[in-house]
C-alpha cells in the first residue's frame, strides 16, 4: 500500500478542484491483495439494502430491482429553515407507494444566479408512459449536487436560496412526490457547501460533505440523529462511498488537477488528518503534463476501475487545452495495488468511467486531437473485460453530481441517461437510450437554461 503523499494546502485549492480532470465528482467509487487488517468492503451504493420504507433486491445481473411499496404514508412535519451553524437535523422519512415504472429524475433551471428570478425545478419522467411531472420548484434558487437515494424514494440536493439579499447554502431532502421538503444542514461563509461533493451512504444513515472556506473540512451528518462532526480537517472533494464508512476523495495538487485518489475511513474517528488517508491511486504523467484519469468501483465494490488518457496543454501559455488518446482502463483492488490494464485504445480519449451493472461500464470520451474528428467522442458501453464496445451517443456526458450506478444507468440494467451541450454552450438536452445502442430518446431541450440528469428510480 502506497504511503499518502505529503500534502500542502494552497489558496488555489478550490479552483484546482473544480478544474480537475477527475470528473469525479464525476467519479464517485477486493478483498484480494488488500493489506492485512483491512476488512472486506461491503457492497457499494449500487447494491441496495432493505430499509424501513422500501425493500430492494439484487438482480441476477447485478442490477437493482425494487419491490413496489403498496402504501403512501404522509411525511411528518419538516423544517426548511437553517439549523444553527455547524449543526444538523435528522432526516424525516416516510414511504411512498410505487408501481415499478422506470423513472428518470432531472433538473431544469432558468436565470443566471440565485439573485435573478431563477426557477429551480426537480422533475421526473415516467419512461413507461412518457409523462413529465414536477417534483418541486424553488423560486430564486439554484440546485447543485442532486442525487437519488438508495431506496429510490428521495432526492438529496444542495440549494442556493436567495434570502434577505443574501444566499443560503442548504442541504435539502424531498420525497419523489414533492412532499417532505426539509433542510438538514446549512453552509456558512466559512464552510461553503455548494462547491464540493456530497455523498450519501448505502444504508442512508450518513451524508459526507465537502466544505470549503476558511473553516473547510470533510464533515459527516448522521441522518438518524442530526449530529455533525468533522471527519477530515482538510477540505477535499468526496467522490463516492466504497461502503457505509469509507469514502473515496481526491487529494488536491498545486496549480493542477488532482493526481491522487485516496480513502477516508470514518471509523478511525473524527478530526482526521491527511496522514490518516489511504492512498489508492496516483498518476504521474511524463514531462510534467497535467493528469488525466477517472475512477469508479465495481458494482459489488470488490474492484476499482481506473481510466487514463493524455492531457493536452495550451500552446499559448499555461493551462489545459483538452484530452487525447492513447487511453486505457484497468482494474485494481479497491484499497490500492497493482493496476492491471484491461483495455487500451490509441485514438479514444477516455475522460470518464462508470460501472452501471455487474458487467457493464460506461466510458465518456472527448478528444481535441484526432484525425477522425468527432467520430470517437461521446458515450460508449463496454464489458468489464474490455470486450463488446458499443457507441451509445455522439456527444453524451456522464452525470457530474453523483456516481451511484443509478446516477447514469437504470435500475433494471437496460438503459442509460445522458446530457448533450451544443458547441457554443447555449443549448443543452437530456436523453436516454438502450444499452444495446439501438434506441435513443431526447426528452427535453432548452436554451440558456441549466439541465442535468439526477438519476434513475422506479415509481
Amino acid at each position: 500500500m502506497m504511503p499518502i503523499i505529503r500534502y500542502r494546502f494552497f489558496k488555489r485549492l478550490l479552483g484546482t478542484l473544480l478544474s480537475c480532470c477527475f470528473l469525479s465528482l464525476l467519479v464517485a467509487c477486493g478483498s484480494t491483495g488488500m493489506a492485512a487488517g483491512q476488512p472486506t468492503p461491503s457492497p457499494k451504493p449500487g447494491t441496495p439494502v432493505p430499509t424501513s420504507t422500501h425493500q430492494a433486491n439484487q438482480g441476477d445481473n447485478g442490477s437493482s430491482t425494487a419491490t413496489p411499496v403498496t402504501m403512501t404514508v404522509p411525511v411528518p412535519t419538516t423544517q426548511v429553515s437553517c439549523p444553527a451553524p455547524g449543526t444538523g437535523r435528522a432526516a424525516v422519512l416516510a414511504p411512498l407507494a410505487t408501481h415499478g415504472h422506470k423513472t428518470l429524475v432531472y433538473y431544469v433551471s432558468t436565470g443566471q444566479d440565485s439573485r435573478d428570478q431563477i426557477m429551480a425545478t426537480l422533475k421526473k419522467l415516467d419512461v413507461t408512459t412518457g409523462q413529465k411531472t414536477d417534483i418541486i420548484t424553488l423560486p430564486k434558487a439554484s440546485i447543485r449536487q442532486a442525487q437519488v437515494s438508495t431506496d429510490g424514494q428521495w432526492v438529496l440536493f444542495v440549494a442556493n436560496v436567495s434570502v434577505g439579499g443574501g444566499i443560503e447554502n442548504r442541504l435539502q431532502l424531498v420525497r419523489m412526490d414533492g412532499q417532505g421538503l426539509q433542510t438538514l444542514y446549512c453552509g456558512t461563509p466559512d464552510t461553503l457547501l455548494d462547491s464540493g461533493g456530497v455523498v450519501w451512504s448505502n444504508n442512508q444513515r450518513t451524508i459526507l460533505m465537502s466544505l470549503f472556506g476558511a473553516k473547510g473540512s470533510i464533515s459527516s451528518l448522521n441522518t438518524q440523529t442530526g449530529s455533525v462532526q468533522v471527519a477530515l480537517v482538510t477540505p477535499m472533494l468526496v467522490t463516492s462511498m466504497l461502503d457505509n464508512s469509507r469514502v473515496y476523495v481526491t487529494v488536491p495538487a498545486t496549480d493542477a488537477p488532482s493526481n491522487t485518489l485516496a480513502i477516508l475511513d470514518t471509523r478511525k474517528g473524527p478530526n482526521q488528518h491527511v496522514r490518516d488517508l489511504i492512498t489508492v491511486f496516483q498518476q504521474f504523467p511524463a514531462g510534467g503534463a497535467y493528469p488525466c484519469w477517472d475512477a469508479d468501483s465495481s458494482y459489488d465494490a470488490t474492484t476499482l476501475y481506473i481510466s487514463q488518457c493524455q492531457a493536452v496543454s495550451l500552446t499559448t501559455g499555461p493551462g489545459l487545452a483538452g484530452f487525447s488518446g492513447p487511453s486505457s482502463f484497468g482494474t485494481q483492488p479497491p484499497l490500492g495495488g497493482k493496476l492491471q490494464i484491461v483495455y487500451d485504445n490509441k485514438q479514444l480519449a477516455i475522460t470518464g468511467i462508470r460501472a452501471i451493472t455487474a458487467n457493464t461500464l460506461l466510458l465518456q470520451t472527448k478528444s481535441v486531437h484526432t484525425p477522425y474528428g468527432s467520430m470517437l467522442n461521446g458515450l460508449w458501453a463496454i464489458h468489464t473485460d474490455g470486450t463488446g464496445r458499443i457507441r451509445l451517443a455522439s456527444e453524451g456526458m456522464l452525470n457530474s453530481c453523483a456516481q451511484t450506478p443509478w446516477s447514469n444507468g437504470s435500475r433494471d440494467g437496460m438503459s442509460y441517461a445522458f446530457k448533450n451541450t451544443s458547441p457554443d454552450g447555449t443549448t443543452a438536452s437530456l436523453g436516454y437510450g438502450s444499452l444495446d445502442g439501438q434506441q435513443t430518446t431526447t426528452f427535453v431541450t432548452a436554451k440558456n437554461a441549466a439541465l442535468f440528469i439526477v438519476g434513475w428510480t422506479a415509481l
